[in-house]
């Protein structure tokens, strides 16, 4: 078959240039003509579900398919030229939406599909929102662009995912993603509020929205009260007003957020100054400050003016300025690393010198934020004598309470491993998760009031928030 197809084109190709060469015409229409009887016979032999066309065949046949639909399908029902069917030529020719706003035919579609599959138990949910940052670039298929912003005709460089996750059970699914480059707080607000409203629409209760510490998304949560208050925890629900929705920030973020924050700090040693726990505040002098500071880092801050930036006149003559040191963590990293049995359980050195990438994965900050960290450098630190152990053993001490007390998943997780901070918290006044989370909130807040540039307190500020929430509820 393939030997008598080869004799076939040759002889087309014989009888189209004897055919040619009488005809008078210039040398550039001789080629168009010869290339269009070339494939026209070609197609000829070809089975018409598997025909291809060329580039300018279809770029011909679209634009008169588009200006003359009915002479199109004469010309091509009449069998004198084979022309593409008009379903090819509709698939190229698709109208392209450069501009992909919300369509409300197909907004939440995914999840009305999966309200069929799920119990009443898995209705009560919380709205999760999270940013991932995507390669931007656009995708043409069957007449679709993908990658387009939601609201710009640039390429995207992050999506908002929008997840919910029951409180009742297990279940948890992703019912909206929205395409950005960049976006505003009056932007997401809408987004919010348009999901929340759906979702409540089709079947569910969102009692609650999670996201991370970025400063749109707080603004855009602001906006569902004015004026703003204070401590934005809790605001009317776009539903009904007489109901709540709760805002938190996302624990994890948070967790990570102190790693940053420690990891990112100017001074050489990477210091983290920070109050002593469980003290309280007044009045005090910044040269006092700066003494308090001096005898608690053994005369190793880098300079003097380091610590006048750090502080500013609001302290107590009773408190004094702990150092938590970075660098102390990885000499106990080198002084066991060649080791078998180690201290400082699953420390390494990703979770020492992450990536920005790796700054993401809050494995890593669990390897520095456990129970093991803290025996480590009391042993190894009298051992070796690294300077500001106790310190920084007492500061990750602290943390890691506070993230037992917030990373409760599984109501017997606290008998299993032990750890009355693990429990569920319970409705008692006398509960000591409580006590815990209440002089942490006064820690956290003196702290903030001393003004320290220097062993910055950022990310604890949104931890106050955070707390604030569980003390009100």
């Amino acid at each position: 078959m393939k030997k008598n197809n080869t004799l076939l084109n040759s002889d087309i190709n014989s009888e189209v240039h004897s055919f040619t060469d009488s005809l008078n015409i210039n040398e550039e229409s001789l080629t168009s003509v010869i290339a269009f009887i070339k494939e026209q016979s070609a197609l000829l032999i070809q089975n018409k579900h598997s025909r291809r066309y060329c580039t300018e065949m279809l770029l011909f046949c679209s634009l008169f398919y588009s200006m003359a639909p009915h002479a199109y399908k004469f010309v091509r029902k009449s069998g004198y030229i084979l022309l593409p069917h008009p379903v090819t030529l509709r698939n190229i020719c698709m109208p392209i939406n450069i501009c992909p706003k919300q369509n409300e035919l197909h907004f939440l579609r995914y999840i009305k599909q999966k309200l069929q599959f799920i119990g009443s138990a898995d209705k009560t949910v919380i709205l999760q929102i999270d940013e991932m940052h995507i390669k931007p670039y656009f995708d043409y298929k069957r007449g679709n662009i993908s990658g387009l912003c939601f609201n710009s005709e640039n390429a995207a460089t992050s999506v908002v995912t929008f997840m919910i996750s029951s409180i009742l059970s297990s279940y948890k699914d992703v019912v909206h993603i929205l395409p950005i480059s960049k976006i505003t707080a009056d932007a997401l607000h809408a987004c919010i509020k348009q999901i929340v409203v759906g979702l409540d629409g089709i079947g569910f209760k969102v009692i609650c929205v999670i996201t991370d510490n970025n400063s749109v998304n707080q603004k855009a949560m602001s906006q569902f009260v004015s004026p703003s208050h204070s401590y934005p925890i809790v605001y009317p629900h776009p539903v009904d007003d007489k109901r709540p929705l709760f805002f938190m920030i996302d624990t994890v973020h948070l967790l990570k957020n102190i790693r940053n924050n420690w990891i990112n700090q100017k001074n050489s040693n990477k210091y983290m100054f920070f109050l002593k726990f469980l003290e309280t505040i007044s009045e005090k002098s910044s040269e006092d400050c700066i003494k308090n500071v001096e005898d608690n880092s053994d005369n190793i801050i880098d300079s003097v003016d380091n610590i006048i930036d750090g502080c500013n006149s609001k302290s107590n003559n009773n408190i004094d300025f702990n150092t938590a040191s970075f660098k102390t963590l990885k000499l106990l990293y080198e002084t066991e690393k060649n080791s078998i049995i180690k201290y400082g359980y699953n420390l390494s050195l990703k979770a020492l010198e992450p990536s920005n990438l790796e700054k993401q994965n809050v494995k890593l900050v669990l390897k520095i934020f456990n129970k093991f960290i803290p025996e480590g450098l009391m042993k190894q630190g009298e051992k070796f004598q690294f300077r500001n152990y106790k310190e920084t053993a007492e500061y990750i001490k602290i943390i890691n309470r506070w993230w037992d007390i917030v990373n409760v998943k599984t109501p017997f997780i606290g008998i299993r491993e032990n750890n009355v901070y693990k429990k569920p918290l319970t409705s008692s006044e006398t509960d000591e998760r409580y006590k815990f989370s209440d002089e942490f909130l006064n820690w956290i807040e003196d702290w903030k009031n001393m003004g320290c540039k220097t062993g910055q307190e950022n990310s604890f500020c949104s931890i106050y928030d955070y707390i604030c929430t569980e003390r009100n509820n």
